[in-house]
């Protein structure tokens, strides 16, 4: 794709009758890719956002890979830097559900493309469906009780070593995180089951999920430095999400964090923590 942007193999036009979001055909020089009206629906703050994550999905389905799911993976990448944070609030309601969904991955990711994207050959549309416009504020959350699930991403097929480091992170993490929440006046317990979440009664749900997670290796890092690969330097990325509901398709926070750091694992995991609890607090008011 950068390829063809540098040797000027893509062209762009609007298509004022096209009843979808992208669409890309033959061009003149390489491949004309069309916007349609479902452009308009995209507040103009997260437009430009919107077009590239969606350029990178017309590429994939050109070589065969028919999801939109490498344009929500583009935009939640984006959404780790906090200077795009104005942009994703204006996300529209089907993409912030987009959004989540990737994040969740599994079913949830099916289900939301299932029902929300049509793939049509070389067309893009999004169905907005009877996902929620309304969004509740922080003001509705303040003072309320958080109960904090944490879980991992870990492959069955993982190696003994990762999966044991896996819960020795989510152990660690279910400790450290809520004891940083209740010190910045958030009251905060662990669950380590969904069920144990009452979704009726005052409260919110905090669900953390790491992703990806490598705990790495401090002897590796002595012997070649910074160069060392397959697991010298730990890193960790972390899906989160904050709401009054286990499955709510738009929860009002969610996003990931990533951390890769020269120290050891439970250094990665304390910076994540706190940056998570500032985004909270910042989501609270607080």
């Amino acid at each position: 794709m950068n390829a063809d942007f540098t040797n000027h193999k893509i062209e762009f036009d609007y298509d004022p009758a096209g009843d979808y979001l992208v669409k890309a055909s033959p061009g003149n020089n390489g491949l004309m890719v069309s916007w349609g009206t479902g452009l308009l629906a995209v507040d103009p703050a997260a437009r430009e956002l919107v077009c590239a994550a969606f350029l990178v999905a017309v590429y994939e389905n050109g070589a065969g890979i028919h999801t939109s799911k490498s344009a929500f993976k583009f935009l939640a990448q984006i959404f780790v830097n906090c200077q795009y944070q104005t942009a994703k609030a204006a996300l529209s309601a089907v993409y912030q559900a987009g959004l989540v969904a990737y994040l969740r991955g599994g079913a949830a990711w099916t289900e939301f493309e299932t029902n929300h994207v049509q793939i049509d050959q070389n067309t893009f549309a999004l169905i907005p469906g009877n996902l929620p416009t309304a969004k509740e504020t922080a003001q509705d959350y303040k003072g309320l009780p958080v109960s904090v699930l944490i879980n991992s991403s870990v492959d069955a097929a993982a190696s003994p070593e990762l999966i044991a480091a896996c819960a020795e992170i989510e152990k660690y993490s279910r400790g450290d995180l809520v004891r940083i929440l209740n010190a910045k006046k958030v009251k905060a317990t662990a669950i380590t089951e969904r069920s144990e979440f009452k979704a009726d009664s005052p409260g919110l749900l905090l669900v953390v999920n790491f992703a990806e997670f490598n705990p790495g290796n401090l002897l590796a890092r002595i012997l070649v430095g910074n160069l060392a690969k397959n697991g010298g330097r730990p890193y960790l990325l972390t899906h989160y999400e904050l709401g009054t509901s286990v499955d709510s398709e738009t929860p009002p926070l969610f996003g990931q964090i990533y951390i890769g750091d020269e120290g050891d694992w439970k250094h990665a995991a304390r910076k994540t923590h706190e940056k998570l609890v500032a985004e909270i607090q910042k989501f609270l008011g607080k």
